[in-house]
């Protein structure tokens, strides 16, 4: 018995999925390109970590998927603990990106503007303060949907690991009671 499992909800969940892993690995290789020039090879790392939790569970939710179209693909046996444990991560990343914006968002006063563009060396102090808001609106508005991206994603990933695994035991129950019929025969 093969269930349709390309439901809107599951659809959303491939595209995040994907949407999730191509984002996370550009930041990835610019992580690991800008840890050259960091200081401090242990700040690079730790990002590079934080990062990393995000795209393993993108890979393992890669894995789910395709055993939720392809049953007879299982999954591995420590898939599901993976995705569990990536998941809480993944998610306490993406709660700190959206809070993080929107705290950044409340101290985007011109004030606080000009004081930072004036640690900026004195070519680029000639820039307006409304093109910086523009350009502050439109990253803080991208991490906000990145993190909100990463936290639907993590939730369907639960919702669908649940499935997945209702789905084993009922094959696991019919495979026990074709087992006790051929017994009794």
């Amino acid at each position: 018995m093969k269930q349709n499992y390309m439901s809107i909800s599951f659809k959303v969940f491939r595209i995040l999925t994907n949407i999730n892993l191509m984002i996370i690995g550009f930041f990835l290789v610019s992580s690991l390109m800008s840890i050259a020039f960091l200081p401090s090879l242990s700040q690079g790392l730790l990002v590079m970590m934080v990062l990393g939790v995000v795209f393993i569970h993108s890979i393992l939710s890669l894995y789910l998927q395709r055993s939720l179209l392809h049953p007879e693909i299982p999954l591995k046996e420590n898939t599901p603990g993976g995705i569990r444990i990536m998941g809480v991560l993944a998610i306490l990343y993406a709660l700190y990106m959206i809070a993080g914006c929107l705290l950044f968002l409340g101290i985007r006063s011109d004030d606080a503007i000009k004081e930072m563009m004036e640690q900026l060396p004195a070519e680029q102090q000639n820039v307006s303060i409304t093109a910086v808001k523009k350009v502050m609106n439109g990253f803080l508005t991208f991490i906000i949907l990145h993190g909100c991206a990463v936290l639907v994603n993590c939730i369907l990933s639960f919702f669908f690991l649940k499935k997945w695994k209702l789905r084993q035991e009922s094959i696991a129950a019919q495979q026990q009671d074709i087992d006790t019929e051929d017994k009794q025969y």
